[in-house]
């Protein structure tokens, strides 16, 4: 997978507090938007802080830019890295910004990329014309679950053991606001260095607030 820095004009509000992998407590929310004129594709990423099993995000779209090739898209994803006989994989909530006169014909859909194979369970009209509040939740087994904020669930299996967070937009211009990693139900006692964790406190945890310190580059949407 092949990436490359590029300073981009990426609107980030200023975070004050802690923004170790384990604060505990809300820091002011970030804010980034992507604005992809040149169709090259814009992504930031970050790794996921020990016992993280949920996140969520606020996606609002702003405009598209015509495209010959590839359809103009945001994805809020998930990255499992390959370990041993297990292949690297993607899972990614993914939306198409609307194409149409009347911005009617936007869709939603869940998918997991292997290699160049991708997989998902189908898709669904997805109404960009307010913004959407995007929930994933994932557990120890892979399993992945996906709430699009319109009573929309849709699930798939990762084998691949997720480890990183990520945001990405092509041909469009998004705004990505309030994201959240949390640690909810049991706590996890393989991440002693986390206090509240290792405590095995029955409580919902703010794990980090992310204020993205980058964004990058990227020629395609498609992880190669």
């Amino acid at each position: 997978m092949e990436r490359t820095s590029l300073l981009i004009a990426a609107c980030l509000l200023a975070s004050s507090g802690t923004l170790g992998a384990f604060a505990q407590t809300s820091i002011h929310p970030a804010k980034i938007s992507f604005d992809d004129q040149l169709g090259k594709g814009l992504e930031w990423s970050r790794e996921l802080p020990c016992g993280a099993n949920h996140a969520s995000v606020t996606l609002t779209f702003r405009r598209i830019y015509p495209a010959d090739k590839n359809l103009p898209v945001a994805k809020i994803w998930l990255h499992g890295e390959k370990n041993g006989d297990v292949p690297e994989q993607w899972v990614a909530a993914a939306f198409s910004a609307p194409t149409d006169a009347l911005k009617l014909n936007s869709i939603e859909w869940l998918e997991k990329v292997e290699g160049s194979v991708g997989e998902g369970p189908g898709y669904a009209p997805a109404d960009l014309s307010k913004a959407v509040h995007v929930d994933l939740n994932w557990t120890p087994d892979g399993l992945v679950t996906v709430n699009f904020g319109d009573d929309i669930m849709k699930h798939i299996t990762t084998t691949a053991k997720i480890t990183e967070i990520g945001l990405s937009v092509a041909g469009a211009k998004f705004e990505f606001t309030n994201l959240k990693v949390d640690h909810l139900g049991v706590s996890d006692s393989a991440c002693p260095s986390n206090p509240v964790l290792a405590a095995g406190a029955k409580r919902n945890v703010v794990l980090a607030n992310f204020a993205p310190p980058e964004t990058r580059s990227r020629s395609t949407m498609q992880k190669e």
